[in-house]
């Protein structure tokens, strides 16, 4: 099983989080790094993955209210795919 904890220093604008998911999540290189594109991404997990990410995500230091959709995005992918699970802690 795949453990990831997501690092939310490097996540402190729209364009860094996609950058950093993108790449620490290996997504496709055809991501379009936008909460759409992060969803069926998301989706398309195929190997069994917990990936950890802190609430502060919402805050204002980090990314707001884009952060409170974010984590929204990241609980509805979770929700539909089986192999993915989402811990915000």
């Amino acid at each position: 099983m795949r453990k990831l904890i997501l690092d939310l220093d490097k996540m402190k604008t729209q364009a860094e989080a996609h950058k950093y998911l993108g790449k620490t999540l290996e997504f496709p290189d055809y991501y379009g790094e936008n909460l759409d594109a992060l969803y069926d991404c998301l989706g398309d997990i195929g190997t069994p993955t917990i990936i950890t990410v802190s609430p502060k995500l919402g805050a204002k230091e980090y990314l707001g209210s884009y952060g409170e959709r974010m984590l929204k995005v990241f609980r509805l992918a979770a929700e539909q795919n089986s192999f993915l699970q989402v811990e915000i802690k």
